[in-house]
């Protein structure tokens, strides 16, 4: 069946989390912040299915994890659950460890990981509880600092002592196989979009940067046009259609567009003032309240105030400072720059990345969110 164990967990829970294959299904009450979660579950679980089941009354609850969670799966809650358990593929650990860092460095804790029937059973037993637990929005969750990346665990194992490590937090891929590993065939598709752009009408904004004009037709399709008829594409695969068809398609969606009189001016506004704020001489000493204008200059956070909000209350602004110099101005591979970016700041999330990319070096670098995907998957490309 196999053995039995005392702490430390967390070497032995981290061995589970690497070896999964095809599902990790956690439950736990209590869920610590992401800066000991990750150390404790380690990223390949993030390639499987993930489940997380938790308790959103317990009132011991990070929400920097959570949202990690909920970006692979629906979080569901069950009131009263106080079960842990950890499924990886076929094996369980069943334990006494909630998943914080409290639980799994400064308790004594025990566990027993099981295989074969035993294991079939308990994973029997956690689908059971799956189906009876509600689904949650996190943004229901009454947290205990709400303006921040996640409650202080800590102070609840305030007078015990340290008893185990953390196993060390994975390194950041230096081939970019993580989040932006796709960006280099973005900026081939959206190369070849722009190639089409033109050969379909030319320029309407000649004094704009070309990555901009073609920024706000894509807008234009998933937003302002009538039909909207990008917008189903966040969601679908993108149409199959000939290099003719394609033409034809944005020569009939420029001339709406054009009617519609859209101007394109707020972009070049944005960009003057991110390129001002991020030079190289600038971001170092940059103020609390020039973050904010950055932060206010992206399109992501333009009509999110609380995820806005939460990114600049979240951060030091020193960390802010710094993630920024990396991702604008060293010379390490793009994708590497890009990653540190997203693990090293809470709210700052691919999208405001990209957007930072583009409004800084808008010749070289498009802006990108989901619409912008949604409107290259409508024009038939693969992204």
């Amino acid at each position: 069946m196999t053995t039995f164990k005392v702490s430390p967990l967390a070497k032995d829970l981290r061995a589970l989390a690497d070896s999964a294959k095809k599902r990790l299904w956690i439950v736990s009450p209590y869920i610590g912040s992401w800066r000991a979660v990750r150390r404790i579950l380690g990223d390949a679980w993030q390639k499987v299915d993930v489940r997380l089941l938790t308790d959103k009354d317990s009132g011991i609850l990070a929400r920097d994890t959570l949202e990690r969670f909920e970006a692979h799966h629906s979080i569901r809650s069950l009131k009263g659950v106080h079960a842990k358990l950890y499924i990886a593929d076929d094996s369980v650990l069943l334990t006494s460890a909630n998943l914080t860092e409290t639980a799994f460095t400064r308790r004594y804790e025990a566990g027993r990981v099981l295989t074969g029937k035993h294991a079939q059973y308990l994973v029997a037993f956690y689908e059971s509880l799956w189906n009876s637990a509600e689904s949650v929005d996190l943004e229901s969750i009454e947290f205990a600092n709400s303006w921040n990346r996640n409650i202080d665990e800590r102070i609840h194992g305030t007078g015990l002592t340290k008893l185990y490590a953390l196993p060390v937090a994975p390194s950041v891929s230096t081939k970019g196989t993580r989040e932006f590993a796709d960006y280099p065939h973005f900026l081939e598709v959206y190369s070849d979009f722009v190639a089409a752009y033109l050969q379909a009408g030319g320029r309407d904004y000649p004094k704009l940067p070309l990555f901009f004009e073609t920024d706000k037709f894509l807008n234009y399709l998933f937003h302002d046009d009538p039909a909207k008829p990008s917008l189903a594409y966040k969601e679908k695969s993108a149409r199959s259609l000939s290099e003719s068809d394609r033409i034809r398609e944005i020569k009939k969606y420029r001339t709406r567009y054009r009617k519609a009189g859209s101007q394109a001016t707020v972009h070049l506004k944005h960009s003057r003032e991110i390129r001002r704020l991020l030079a190289k001489s600038k971001i170092p000493n940059l103020t609390a309240t020039e973050i904010e204008v950055v932060a206010g200059s992206l399109n992501c956070f333009g009509a999110l105030e609380l995820a806005k909000a939460r990114f600049l209350k979240g951060n030091k602004p020193d960390t802010i400072r710094k993630a920024w110099f990396e991702l604008i101005h060293s010379s390490a591979d793009l994708k590497l720059r890009m990653n540190r970016c997203r693990e090293t700041l809470y709210g700052f999330g691919k999208s405001a990345i990209q957007e930072t990319l583009g409004y800084y070096d808008p010749k070289r670098f498009p802006l990108r969110n989901e619409n912008i995907n949604a409107g290259l998957r409508f024009l038939g490309y693969k992204i």
